[in-house]
């Protein structure tokens, strides 16, 4: 794990996870008539159907130039404290992930009408998990 002391990995890892989440909702609020009768009464569904999950994929794109340029911006190496911390977080949405993806299936199996509501208010929760983890340990150990 000698690629974590970087803080450029950190970044990376974010602009990566970012790129392809924002990249789904992004491309998916342009065809939301091809599933719209997958779509409940919900005003998450809603919103859906009035395309504005490319704003939430913009958004995300934000967050993660914002964190990014706080990642860029410390020049110094993390020591090992810092690394060891990191790879709990790097676990954490690991876990996070292993965990909400079966669950997320087990919903979509019983309730079927509710699968695009689901699918992206997993990806979204999921990303905000990261992004919340991300920032307090940027902040908690942010030394120029």
């Amino acid at each position: 794990m000698k690629s974590l002391k970087n803080p450029m990995t950190n970044a990376i890892y974010i602009a990566s996870i970012t790129a392809i989440y924002a990249m789904i909702f992004i491309v998916s609020s342009e065809f939301v008539s091809k599933y719209a009768y997958w779509l409940s009464d919900s005003r998450w569904s809603l919103f859906i159907q009035n395309k504005n999950m490319k704003f939430i994929g913009l958004g995300m794109i934000g967050i993660a130039i914002i964190i990014d340029i706080f990642s860029a911006l410390r020049r110094k190496k993390y020591d090992e404290y810092q690394i060891i911390a990191l790879e709990k977080i790097m676990l954490f949405n690991g876990l996070f992930i292993t965990i909400i993806f079966p669950f997320s299936l087990f919903i979509l199996i019983f309730a079927p009408i509710y699968f695009v509501e689901t699918i992206f208010a997993f990806i979204l929760f999921q990303w905000l998990c990261m992004v919340i983890t991300e920032v307090l340990y940027l902040f908690k150990n942010y030394k120029i």
